[in-house]
């Protein structure tokens, strides 16, 4: 399964950015992914990075927030999806998370207070009748035991990891060869005409969308390599 998903993350980009958009969402309320990671025993952690712990806590809370997500998703066929499978996505995501936010870090990148106003002010969970409602968002907050200022930092986080991402899409660009691969495609279909221009652009879009998929994955990896990653998995 875990194949699967990593195959259709290449082969079809708009998917997997719904699968991971609808996970994200289910983790607004629980903070599945940052909310907890300064708590708990620093001596009982999932994994290390570096000399950075995910502590066991947080790992727990996003395993339970995955799974539920995923079961929105995916209703009655989550039974398809093993334990084990779920269990290598949350930590593999969670060592991802701390690995690209410090490359974003080593890249001196920052976040302007606009940005973040704009993020947070556009969180559902934080809106009343379409618009955002500030004494809604506290609410919010202390009921997850977090102050605004937490979670906020958190937020900044996240912006900083999009935007190390988007430095490594943008410098993905098609090559001539690529361009050559899309005509091919578009000439198996025998579309011409009026049917031509927007096939070819749809193509070219979706074959850009798939190489810079690729790209990230890559990056990642690489990433992985240059880090000291221990997992503890009997914990897990």
């Amino acid at each position: 399964m875990l194949k699967v998903i990593r195959k259709g993350a290449i082969e079809n980009p708009w998917f997997f950015r719904t699968i991971m958009g609808l996970i994200a969402a289910a983790f607004i309320i629980s903070m599945g992914w940052w909310g907890f990671k300064n708590q708990g025993n620093p001596d009982v952690y999932a994994a290390k990075v570096d000399d950075e712990i995910i502590p066991m806590m947080e790992y727990e809370r996003t395993y339970q927030s995955t799974y539920k997500a995923y079961k929105e998703i995916f209703k009655e066929n989550i039974k398809d999806i093993s334990e084990d499978t779920i269990k290598k996505l949350v930590i593999d995501n969670l060592i991802d998370q701390r690995l690209w936010l410090k490359d974003a870090q080593r890249m001196s990148l920052t976040v302007g207070r606009e940005e973040l106003t704009d993020l947070v002010t556009s969180i559902p969970a934080f809106q009343k009748d379409g618009r955002f409602d500030l004494e809604l968002y506290r609410r919010v907050l202390v009921a997850n035991h977090l102050t605004p200022e937490t979670f906020e930092k958190m937020q900044i986080e996240n912006i900083l990891i999009e935007k190390a991402k988007n430095i490594v899409r943008e410098s993905t660009v098609l090559t001539e060869g690529d361009l050559k691969d899309v005509a091919a495609i578009l000439k198996e279909g025998s579309l011409t005409g009026s049917r031509a221009a927007p096939a070819r652009e749809e193509r070219t879009e979706e074959h850009i969308l798939q190489k810079r998929m690729r790209a990230l994955m890559a990056y990642t990896e690489a990433l992985r390599r240059n880090a000291r990653i221990e997992i503890k998995k009997g914990a897990l």
